[in-house]
């Protein structure tokens, strides 16, 4: 299949409400650093070789002093790490000087979550609360709150963010790549954004997202190779070659790329990221390391 032609088909498919087509901007310096690269020194066909193989994951991934010191594993719901994220908000609300934080925490409809995490002494409740859901309504809840830590973009979890950055809007996503930086452009079957939450305390609730105008969709863990269909360099676009390796486009837009990850671990060793993530579902994550 010819990429033009797919691309038509990712169209009709976010159409009929069944994807979202994203994108992701970077500076090159910090997109070719991930993948063991110098922007400066290798070629862009080398990093479009390695991108197409790893995707792009979470800072989570790639930073070996956090996965060593101050690290959470992507199924953990212990209590201290609740316990993590009920500090990090209760600091946060004392300490924030972002615009972006003075204006989401003042708005009127989130005064109850911000006076319940503001008092340190609702700690106990909150993990009482917690610990009435199953495991899944726990993995739901707590990346609810992690995702807006991770926007809001001033708390300690920035350091050990399980999430990407992304927009809807590529005009938000060329705000971040900088001058000649890269973009990806990737997509991300609805059925994968888990966006109901299990029925828990209101008080608890964070109404709207931080940075409205950002458009910001925040993908857990990694944007998979298997799902990046092209990225821009220097006003140049660099298609995923696994597109020529189909012949219809369903069901891959929904199930993803083929792409042969064979010996993926060893692979992983020439890049900065430290350890990797497996899916079958796209919705259930697990870590795999050397």
């Amino acid at each position: 299949m010819n990429n033009g032609d797919f691309y038509q088909e990712l169209i009709k498919t976010k159409e009929t409400n069944e994807i979202k087509l994203l994108y992701r901007g970077v500076t090159a310096e910090f997109a070719f650093n991930k993948l063991g690269l110098n922007s400066k020194i290798n070629s862009i066909e080398l990093f479009s070789e390695k991108l197409f193989l790893f995707g792009e994951k979470a800072k989570n991934f790639w930073n070996e002093k956090i996965i060593s010191e101050n690290s959470f594993e992507i199924n953990d719901t212990s209590d201290a790490f609740f316990e993590f994220i009920f500090q990090d908000f209760n600091k946060l609300i004392q300490t924030h000087v972002k615009k972006g934080s003075i204006k989401y925490f003042n708005k009127k409809e989130n005064r109850p979550a911000v006076d319940f995490f503001k008092d340190i002494q609702n700690k106990g409740k909150f993990i009482e609360e917690i610990n009435f859901l199953s495991v899944e309504g726990k993995i739901s809840i707590r990346n609810y709150f992690l995702k807006i830590l991770h926007q809001l973009g001033e708390s300690s979890y920035k350091n050990i963010s399980h999430f990407l950055s992304s927009s809807s809007s590529e005009k938000e996503a060329a705000k971040f790549s900088k001058v000649k930086g890269v973009i990806i452009y990737f997509w991300q079957p609805n059925h994968t954004i888990d966006s109901n939450l299990p029925t828990t305390n209101k008080k608890l609730i964070f109404i709207g997202k931080p940075y409205k105008s950002q458009k910001e969709i925040s993908p857990f863990t990694s944007i998979l190779p298997h799902f990046i269909y092209c990225f821009k360099y220097k006003e140049t676009l660099y298609f995923n070659p696994a597109i020529k390796e189909i012949s219809i486009a369903l069901p891959y837009i929904f199930f993803g790329l083929p792409i042969n990850q064979e010996n993926f671990i060893e692979k992983l060793e020439t890049t900065n990221y430290k350890k990797g993530v497996t899916t079958i579902d796209l919705k259930k994550f697990n870590e795999i390391r050397g």
